[in-house]
C-alpha cells in the first residue's frame, strides 16, 4: 500500500508515470515476495496511462538510420556508427550493445569454418534476465552492408576492449550532435531507444513473415511491440488472423492505445476483432473495446451484434449492454439477427431493442413477426420488448393486437417464471 499510495502522491503533485513504474520494478527486484501484491499498483499504473497516454519512442526509419552512421562514419565515430548498426540491425537495445565487448562480437571474419555471412553479439547482461528469459542472450545481424561496416570497425579491435569505449552519456551526446548536423528537428522525436523499433519495422518492410512479426508482439520490450504493431497496421491487406493478434495487443498497456487506433482504420474488419475484446478476462481491454466500438458507430453496432453468439456468456452479456447504449445504430445492426436461423440469437436480439426503447421503434414489425416464432423463448423475448416503455406505444401505433403479445407472453412450452416482464439480460 505504501507504493499505491506513493503513485497517488506523485500523480497529485505532477510527478511522472516513469517514476512510479520503475521505482515499483526495483522494489519486486529486491523484495521477490512483494509481486502477489503488486497488482494493487499495476492497477493505478494502468489507470494513469488512460487518463494521460504515454508517447512511445519513434521508431527511427531506415533512411534516418543510414544518414546518422554515414556522417558518424565521415566524422571519425567508428564505433559510434558500430554499436548503432548492432543495435539497430540486430534489434537490441542501445545500452546493452554498449556494454559488450569484442570477445562479445562474432564477425564472419572470425568464424574458422566460413558457415556463413552474419555476425553476432553476445549479451552478457539484459533487461529480461529477470524476467524468465534467457541470461545470456544474442543478436543476429544479416544486413551485408552492416555486416561489411562491423568489420572494418571492430576485427581489429582487441578481444577485451569495450565496443564503445565511452560512457552512455558521451553516446547521447554525440547522438544529438549528429541530429543536429543532419537538421533533424528536434520535435520528430528520435532517439537512441527509437534504435530496436526501427529495425523491427525495417524487417517487417524487408519481407518478414507476418507470424514472425505477431510472434514479435510477444517480445518483452515496448518499442519491438509496438513496432510489430505498426508493421501489422500497415498491411495494405491484413489477415483475419494478424488483426486477431493485433487486438490481442489491447490486453498489452504499452501497445493499447496504438492498437486500437490502427483497427478502428480498418472498417468492418478492425471493428469485428475489436468486439471479439469484449470476452477479454481483462477489465483494461474490454473497457477499450468498448469505447472503440461506441467511436466505430455503424461499423461498431455491426461488431458488437456479430458477439451476441460468441460462446463466452461474459462476452454476450457485455455485447449486449454496449448495444443497449448505441441507440438507433445498434437498432439498425440487430435488424438481421431477428431473421437469424440460431433461435438463441434471434431472442438476445428482441431482448437488446427492448433495452433500446424508443430508438427501436423502427424495427416493431419485425418484432411482431417473431410474436409467431416456432422458439417459445423468443416469442416471450419479443413480447416483452414490445411492452417495453417506448416500444409500446410505437406497437400500438403499428397495429400489433394486444392479443397477439399476451398470447406470447402465456405459451405453454414456457416455465411460468420465464413469462414474468422482466429486462435483465440474460447470459445465457
Amino acid at each position: 500500500m505504501a507504493l499505491r499510495a506513493y503513485g497517488n502522491w506523485l500523480y497529485c503533485s505532477g510527478g511522472s508515470l516513469y517514476s512510479l513504474r520503475h521505482t515499483l520494478l526495483a522494489a519486486q527486484r529486491m523484495y521477490v515476495e512483494l509481486r502477489p501484491y503488486s497488482r494493487l499498483v499495476w492497477e493505478l499504473i494502468s489507470r494513469w496511462e488512460r487518463a494521460e497516454p504515454p508517447q512511445h519512442r519513434t521508431p527511427v526509419p531506415e533512411p534516418v538510420l543510414k544518414a546518422i552512421v554515414s556522417y558518424a562514419w565521415m566524422s571519425g565515430f567508428r564505433s559510434f556508427a558500430g554499436v548503432t548498426l548492432l543495435a539497430y540491425y540486430g534489434l537490441g537495445r542501445i545500452g546493452e550493445v554498449i556494454q559488450c565487448r569484442r570477445s562479445d562480437l562474432l564477425l564472419p571474419s572470425d568464424d574458422l569454418w566460413d558457415q556463413g555471412s552474419a555476425a553476432f553479439l553476445r549479451l552478457g547482461s539484459s533487461k529480461t534476465a529477470t524476467r524468465g528469459r534467457p541470461r545470456v542472450q544474442h543478436l543476429k545481424i544479416v544486413d551485408e552492408t552492416a555486416v561489411l561496416l562491423l568489420t572494418q570497425v571492430f576485427s581489429a579491435l582487441p578481444r577485451s576492449q569495450p565496443l564503445f569505449s565511452q560512457s552512455p552519456a558521451a553516446y547521447r551526446y554525440r547522438w544529438n550532435k549528429v541530429l543536429k548536423a543532419l537538421n533533424l528537428e528536434v520535435e520528430l522525436r528520435l532517439t537512441p531507444g527509437g534504435l530496436r523499433g526501427g529495425g523491427a519495422v525495417e524487417a517487417y518492410r524487408r519481407g518478414l513473415p507476418v507470424s514472425e512479426i505477431q510472434w514479435r508482439l510477444k517480445d518483452p520490450c515496448d518499442d519491438v511491440r509496438l513496432s510489430a504493431a505498426w508493421g501489422l497496421s500497415r498491411m495494405p491487406k491484413l489477415s483475419r488472423a494478424a488483426a486477431l493478434s493485433l487486438a490481442r495487443c489491447l490486453e498489452d498497456p504499452a501497445v493499447r492505445s496504438f492498437a486500437v487506433e490502427a483497427l478502428s482504420l480498418r472498417g468492418d474488419l478492425g471493428a469485428s476483432v475489436l468486439a471479439t475484446q469484449l470476452a477479454s478476462q481483462q477489465q483494461e481491454a474490454q473497457q477499450v473495446a468498448t469505447s472503440g466500438l461506441q467511436k466505430l458507430g455503424e461499423a461498431g453496432a455491426r461488431a458488437a451484434a456479430e458477439m451476441l453468439s460468441h460462446e463466452s456468456p461474459a462476452g454476450r452479456r457485455r455485447a449486449a449492454e454496449l448495444l443497449a447504449s448505441m441507440g438507433p445504430a445498434a437498432s439498425r445492426a440487430l435488424a438481421p439477427s431477428l431473421r437469424d436461423k440460431d433461435a438463441d440469437l434471434r431472442r438476445r436480439a428482441a431482448e437488446v431493442l427492448g433495452r433500446l426503447g424508443s430508438a427501436a421503434a423502427g424495427e416493431v414489425k419485425a418484432l411482431s413477426r417473431l410474436l409467431e416464432d416456432p422458439n417459445p423463448y423468443a416469442r416471450i423475448s419479443a413480447a416483452r420488448s414490445l411492452r417495453a416503455e417506448g416500444l409500446k406505444e410505437a406497437a400500438s401505433a403499428a397495429g400489433v393486437p394486444e392479443e397477439r403479445i399476451t398470447a406470447a407472453l402465456n405459451s405453454r412450452q414456457v416455465p411460468r417464471r420465464a413469462r414474468r416482464p422482466r429486462f435483465a439480460l440474460s447470459q445465457a
